[in-house]
């Protein structure tokens, strides 16, 4: 009795469309790192070419940082918005905080170190085409909200309410330089530049800040146990 064995057939690999924005140096790097299986069909120093007329169509963006890209309302942040079914991988150089903390909040999907990309990158490239979030285990074990002293979490409360330091030094019985000194803290803890991203991250349900600034005693009542000391 003959025995009829199956053809195997042979499927070719999908090539992912990558659209790479750096500058030339960074983006031939990034191309190295990136290894077979990817198909650079968009190279630029800047990702408005990926949401203009002339598109070209790509599977995923990978992106050297720069802090401008991750400005409120900037090119990152419009191409989320145009494009939100395009995935976004950043390299960055440095560990940054700051620089972090407004990537991940301009909507990037993916974070690699450049001194770890020629292990990582590729891992978070698939990831991101997943449809996962990956960012490097440093940034995962870093300060959480409950890490902010009792008087960070008052300052950045009433930030978030918009009291001036000057507003806020009266409400707590502190001086302004003390104020301001809370404020620097809180702002490397949460990654932030300014007041404005600060009051941002507080009000965002989604960060669960709101709910950890309750955990210390109430202002009003402070003021009463503490009278005039700070």
């Amino acid at each position: 009795m003959a025995i009829t064995v199956p053809e195997t057939v042979f499927v070719e690999p999908a090539v992912v469309r990558v659209g790479l924005v750096a500058d030339p140096l960074a983006a031939r790097r990034l191309q190295a790192m990136l290894g077979d299986g990817f198909d650079v069909v968009t190279r630029s120093e800047r990702p408005e070419v990926l949401y203009g007329p002339a598109t070209a169509p790509v599977d995923i963006v990978v992106l050297a940082a720069s802090a401008e890209l991750f400005a409120h309302g900037g090119p990152v942040a419009q191409l989320r918005r145009l494009r939100p079914e395009l995935p976004i991988v950043v390299v960055a150089d440095r560990d940054e905080r700051s620089l972090i903390g407004k990537a991940l909040r301009a909507g990037v999907d993916g974070f690699v170190f450049n001194a770890s990309g020629e292990r990582a990158l590729r891992a978070t490239v698939d990831a991101a085409l997943a449809g996962q979030l990956s960012v490097p285990r440093t940034i995962r074990n870093r300060e959480s909200w409950h890490t902010f002293s009792v008087r960070e979490r008052q300052v950045l409360q009433l930030v978030a309410e918009g009291l001036t330091n000057c507003e806020i030094a009266e409400r707590l019985f502190l001086s302004e330089s003390t104020v301001k000194s809370h404020l620097s803290a809180s702002f490397r803890k949460l990654g932030v530049s300014s007041r404005a991203e600060a009051a941002a991250l507080v009000l965002d349900p989604a960060q669960g800040l709101e709910a950890h600034l309750g955990a210390g005693p109430p202002i009003a009542l402070e003021r009463q146990l503490l009278g005039n000391h700070a």
